[in-house]
């Protein structure tokens, strides 16, 4: 599933020229972003339920330099859901060359906003992560 589509802007990057590190995070976090919408966690239920995720680690692996003008899609879902947590797969590719960019895997905790800990996912949400469960 496409989670996120962008063009790589100039001010994105670095001295070297390519994309720079934190706008592959920035790309990660709005897919996961809509991912999550895509799960029923709208903002809207955030506020109204005041539950969310929260991330508490992430893995990427760099694998081609993107420059400017270059275009990206990340593509990906969820890929394990355990009692109060879940761990997704990412993948960041240039639609024109075909090239992998950057894989991430976010493992992200259930979390009770009004209490400040994790919470257990409830069936319902469970439920439809279970359809955008990818192989991780």
């Amino acid at each position: 599933m496409d989670l996120y589509r962008a063009i790589v802007f100039p001010w994105q990057c670095d001295q070297l020229g390519h994309m720079n590190v934190m706008y592959y995070v920035h790309a990660f976090d709005q897919a996961f972003g809509y991912l999550l919408g895509e799960a029923g966690l709208t903002g809207a239920h955030m506020r109204e339920t005041m539950m969310s995720f929260a991330d508490v680690k992430h893995e990427i692996d760099y694998r081609a330099e993107q420059r400017a003008g270059d275009r990206i899609v990340v593509t990906g879902g969820f890929s394990k859901v355990g009692n109060s947590s879940a761990q997704l797969r990412l993948t960041m590719t240039n639609p024109d060359t075909g090239a992998v960019a950057a894989t991430t895997t976010i493992t992200s905790v259930h979390f009770d906003l009004a209490k400040r800990k994790s919470a257990p996912i409830p069936d319902d949400t469970r439920a439809r992560i279970a359809d955008l469960m990818v192989d991780g």
